[in-house]
């Protein structure tokens, strides 16, 4: 029987890894570095293997990796969120015990730095949002003045919505500036960046790519998100944009890339065009909404980890919806408390809410594999209470043990 180690077990997509393998026939070993790492619970998992802290220890973290793949053999190792990053620094070792799709160290910071993006985008010819990157806090300040609104605020280096803020007025820009950097213990080389708000219809594109060739490619966009004016989406539907799909196959084509990426595109009002305004060197989401609309993957994957030439996929089939129930419930919960819509809209959205249910796919709930829906829930409750005695950002809480910032090795360097 052959082996697969997977990790990044926070997430859907390291969840739907466990999944796709172990219906493959595959032993699979689940390695994370928190005991209540839903993933690891699933029931397609034949050994748990729990990890020093990603945040805290990546050195240690890297290296109870290669312990691993040192002390039993592997055919495959599936990195499935934010270590890839710290395991690029690794690259050659870890491939060198077993078959894998791990990017160059400078080609992934390229790519997850949002001040690096801004240039790796505009190499590629196409579109990205006019950023101003402070280089520090007074350089932000004198120049508070010269931005226009709306506007974002994001961090350098962020995952789902943490740090992400909306500001409509200059007045309140220096305040919320102030609060990200707070909530997220951002220093002075850390500074967000200030971003102009592109208004249009946002895509999520995500693809596998092969030496620059997307192999299969997966579109979706919100149904709803946290927050509602744009974030983190809680449920979505598939589709396909020809022009987004063209961007994505030009900036893929121009940076060469190998493996699962994430794009973010926003189509904008009156002009039509597809600006890009995040990407993830990393499996997502996507990934499940690629296999529900008939796109699966993790067999192509396989494929170029083994350096053979992967299949070309086909188109996803639209219309398909799914959802992160979790995040879906806090969006609804949140519908009663605040928003700027009034009470009877809200009401509306509710009932809405509750008549899509039946015809959507589940990221984490599966009947035939319920223990890492239980294993959330209980994460979740334990979360809830440090929510309350907590300045950390929540969509941070939530994924606060499986991010990595090349910041968290610095200053454990220092």
């Amino acid at each position: 029987m052959k082996k697969v180690l997977v990790t990044g077990l926070f997430t859907q997509a390291g969840l739907f890894a466990v999944r796709r393998f172990g219906k493959m026939g595959f032993e699979v070993t689940a390695a994370d570095c928190h005991h209540l790492s839903f993933g690891l619970y699933s029931k397609y998992v034949s050994k748990r293997v729990k990890l020093p802290s990603l945040r805290k220890h990546p050195e240690k973290y890297a290296q109870a990796i290669i312990n691993l793949l040192k002390k039993e053999p592997f055919d495959y190792y599936f990195p499935s969120f934010e270590e890839l990053f710290l395991l690029s620094s690794y690259r050659d070792e870890i491939l060198s015990l077993t078959n894998s799709v791990i990017p160059e160290k400078s080609a992934a910071k390229s790519l997850h730095d949002k001040a690096v993006l801004r240039k790796t985008v505009k190499l590629s010819n196409c579109f990205y949002p006019e950023t101003f990157i402070p280089q520090s806090y007074e350089d932000f300040t004198k120049n508070i003045m010269n931005f226009e609104t709306p506007l974002y605020i994001k961090i350098r280096q962020s995952r789902n919505s943490t740090g992400l803020r909306l500001v409509n007025s200059l007045l309140d820009l220096r305040k919320m500036f102030d609060d990200v950097i707070s909530r997220n213990d951002l220093n002075n080389r850390e500074l967000p960046i200030i971003q102009r708000k592109i208004s249009g219809r946002e895509i999520c594109y995500g693809a596998l790519a092969q030496n620059g060739k997307v192999i299969g490619e997966s579109q979706h966009f919100g149904i709803r998100s946290i927050p509602r004016s744009g974030g983190t989406t809680t449920s979505r539907e598939s589709c396909f944009c020809n022009d987004c799909s063209k961007a994505a196959e030009n900036f893929i084509k121009s940076i060469k890339w190998n493996g699962f990426i994430s794009i973010d595109f926003i189509i904008e009002n009156g002009t039509g065009k597809p600006y890009i305004i995040d990407v993830n060197p990393r499996p997502s989401v996507c990934v499940n909404v690629a296999y529900n609309g008939g796109v699966d993957m993790i067999p192509q994957w396989m494929k170029i980890a083994d350096n053979v030439e992967a299949e070309k996929l086909s188109q996803i089939k639209t219309g398909i919806r799914s959802s992160t129930h979790f995040a879906d419930v806090i969006w609804m919960l949140y519908t009663y408390i605040k928003g700027p819509e009034s009470w009877e809209e809200r009401k509306k959205m509710r009932k809405q809410w509750w008549g899509e249910r039946k015809n959507m796919f589940y990221d984490i709930i599966c009947k035939d594999d319920r223990r890492p829906r239980f294993v959330l829930n209980l994460f979740l409750l334990v979360q809830s209470f440090k929510m309350l005695f907590s300045k950390i950002e929540p969509s941070n809480l939530f994924l606060y043990y499986n991010s990595y910032s090349d910041s968290f090795l610095k200053k454990k360097k220092h």
